[in-house]
């Protein structure tokens, strides 16, 4: 009962480990096609996404390196913070003024106000800002994170087989030992 518990312990551990790793390469792939396809910056598969600020202009309400959660919707208001796209580059400023399809934004810590833009450009609104965790998010995407993702997870189910099958040696070399025991009695009972 014993062994069968672990066996199944060890068998999740595996599943689990390979679905980290599949779900890393396929958001991972899933990410660079979507932006190579639609051209936006911020994939946002479940009308929800991730991001990490990079630059300052909207300190101290978000810093550099903190992880924001984007909402996808339709409804902005003075005072939300949105991310829009201009060009190539993700910008996440606070809405200063709306009036009628163009909006104004700023960021906090910037002096002046940004272009208008249509309300259309905007992808989504800032719902959730978690401090440094970009830091962590910016490092597992790249590709030296992926890379050592990948080898700590092929280096756990390695060391998960290797443990494995030393415990079944372990218990064959018991049941053998066992045996010899046995054919040691026997002998001794038949002299």
């Amino acid at each position: 009962m014993k062994i069968k518990l672990k066996r199944i312990i060890q068998y999740v551990f595996r599943i689990m480990i390979f679905l980290v790793i599949s779900l890393v390469f396929g958001l991972t792939f899933y990410t660079i096609n979507a932006r190579r396809v639609s051209g936006n910056r911020l994939v946002m598969p479940f009308n929800k996404t991730i991001a990490v600020v990079l630059t300052g202009s909207m300190e101290p309400t978000i810093g550099v390196n903190d992880l924001i959660v984007v909402e996808k919707t339709n409804d902005y208001e003075v005072n939300d913070i949105v991310v829009y796209q201009t060009g190539n580059m993700l910008v996440v400023h606070r809405i200063i003024a709306i009036d009628g399809e163009m909006v104004i934004t700023a960021g906090d810590n910037n002096d002046g106000e940004d272009t208008p833009i249509n309300i259309k450009s905007i992808n989504g609104e800032v719902v959730d800002i978690i401090p440094h965790l970009g830091l962590v998010l910016k490092i597992v995407k790249s590709p030296i994170g992926l890379v050592v993702i990948v080898t700590l997870a092929v280096i756990l189910l390695i060391l998960s087989y290797k443990k494995e099958k030393k415990e079944e040696n372990k218990d064959i070399d018991s049941i053998k030992e066992e045996i010899e025991r046995l054919k040691k009695e026997v002998n001794n009972n038949k002299q």
